[in-house]
Formats: C-alpha cells, sequence, structure tokens
C-alpha cells in the first residue's frame, strides 16, 4: 500500500520525529520510491529488512534537515517475496511493509 506504514516509539502520534509521505510501487519490480517528511532535525537511518529481520542495505544515513527527504532503491537483484523498510530516527522507529513482484 502506497505511503502507509507503521510508526512505533515515545509519543510517536503526538509529536512524531517523522511520517511516511510515500512508498511505491508496492509491489515493486525494479526499484522503489521513498519520500519522509521529517518534523525535527537529528540523526537517521534508512534500511531495507528481509522477512527476517535481516538488515540486507542501508538505503540513507545522516542528519536531517525539517521538511521532506526522497531516495529510490534500486530493488532488480532481490528475489520475490515480502520486505521491510525501517526508518530510525532518535526517538522513533517506523516501519513499512514491501512486496516484490
Amino acid at each position: 500500500v502506497e505511503g502507509q506504514g507503521l510508526l512505533t516509539g515515545a509519543n510517536d502520534r503526538q509529536n512524531p520525529e517523522f511520517d511516511f509521505l510515500e512508498i511505491s510501487p508496492n509491489p515493486f519490480q525494479e526499484s522503489i520510491s521513498i519520500g519522509l517528511n521529517f518534523e525535527k532535525e537529528g540523526d537517521y537511518e534508512v534500511t531495507l529488512l528481509d522477512a527476517t529481520g535481516k538488515t540486507l542495505a542501508v538505503v540513507l544515513k545522516g542528519r536531517n534537515q525539517l521538511g521532506s527527504l526522497a531516495a529510490s532503491f534500486d530493488g532488480r537483484h532481490l528475489p520475490q517475496g515480502v520486505y521491510f523498510i525501517r526508518v530510525k530516527g532518535q526517538r522513533q522507529i517506523g516501519y513499512a511493509k514491501l512486496i516484490k513482484g
């Protein structure tokens, strides 16, 4: 489902560090686009996980500015299956489910 993710962490709904804006296409064949909106400045990491939770790739890592951030990931080398995008902020972790068709 495009643009949906699960956020966890302290006060995640009242005072979020970030929100998922877009994850598309989903299901994907080749590459995916990831859009995030940061409400607070801080360090972050965006990783791709397999269905068991194993880290397959670090998509982005660094210090964000306030506002939107867009990234893409080339998933052509991945076999068909279920994957997750994990976004870690200072106090919050978000997950979004991806399907490679």
